[in-house]
């Protein structure tokens, strides 16, 4: 049984918190929250544009600069893909 909807934004902390720390960067960005603040979620449903090069980024770049998302989830929205798919899971 394929497990779908597993978030990518889990990989995306791995690689932005969790492999910086380990290589003993002092000064990396932290990924938690201040205390007292609730997370702003954002929901991101992949479809077939985000397949092409790049193609997610348009969609990081316009959250980044106009959404208060401070944690984004993901699913797919596309029949006969799974998450843990090659080309999912390269992209």
């Amino acid at each position: 049984m394929r497990i779908r909807h597993v978030p990518i934004f889990a990989g995306l902390v791995w690689s932005a918190v969790v492999l910086p720390s380990l290589a003993g960067a002092e000064d990396a960005v932290s990924s938690r929250l201040p205390a007292g603040v609730p997370p702003v979620l954002g929901m991101w449903a992949w479809s077939e544009p985000e397949f092409a090069p790049q193609g997610y980024r348009a969609f990081l770049d316009l959250a980044a600069e106009h959404a208060a998302y401070n944690l984004i989830t993901t699913t797919l929205r596309i029949p006969k893909k799974e998450l843990t798919d090659d080309d999912v899971h390269a992209q």
